[in-house]
């Protein structure tokens, strides 16, 4: 849903109506309950708050299911704000039924539910939850530059020195396998 003015338009000559108060359309989810980021700041894109749900039994799932499934776990979840209505904002079943993309209300809600709900059961069928491939993050590029100033400057500043000696057996166990597991590869 777009909101604003059409294109054309001309103010009446009496001035502005007040502007319309649209929480309780967040609260419905008939808009979305996120407001754009301040220019500036790290704009993040809806696909952060975007989850691939797929291997769906195309027959039996529909959005009603995969919102019956999702939304009482993301109730309980403490990154989830009620204040910005529901913790789902859309499910986009594909027309072959086998797998859907669900946003939510928040990227944090989107990670939580990749963790939860991968590898679960569904009518029979392991589901598998993921980023969708489109997965990206866009930022500003002054955001960008800030960002990489101030990782240089912290690699730069001296920090306690690591030794093999200091580690625990069953970490060292775990990175010798790790390196002897790359090795074969390459």
């Amino acid at each position: 849903v777009r909101l604003g003015r059409p294109q054309h338009y001309i103010p009446a000559p009496n001035g502005e109506n007040p502007q319309l108060d649209v929480q309780p359309l967040r609260e419905r989810g008939l808009i979305s309950p996120i407001e754009e980021p301040e220019v500036g700041k790290v704009q993040v894109s809806n696909v952060m708050r975007e989850v691939y749900f797929g291997n769906l039994a195309a027959e039996l799932v529909d959005e009603q299911v995969i919102r019956e499934l999702v939304e009482p776990a993301m109730h309980e979840l403490p990154e989830y704000s009620s204040e910005l209505g529901p913790p789902i904002t859309k499910v986009s079943l594909m027309a072959c039924g086998r797998y859907c993309f669900v946003q939510f209300q928040n990227a944090e809600l989107a990670t939580r539910a990749i963790t939860i709900f991968d590898d679960t059961e569904l009518f029979g069928r392991r589901i598998r939850v993921s980023r969708p491939s489109k997965y990206s993050i866009t930022v500003e590029p002054a955001a960008v530059a800030a960002a990489g100033a101030a990782a240089a400057t912290a690699l730069m500043q001296p920090g306690p020195s690591v030794s093999p000696a200091n580690l625990p057996p069953e970490l060292l166990q775990a990175a010798a396998q790790e390196l002897q597991a790359f090795g074969a590869r390459g």
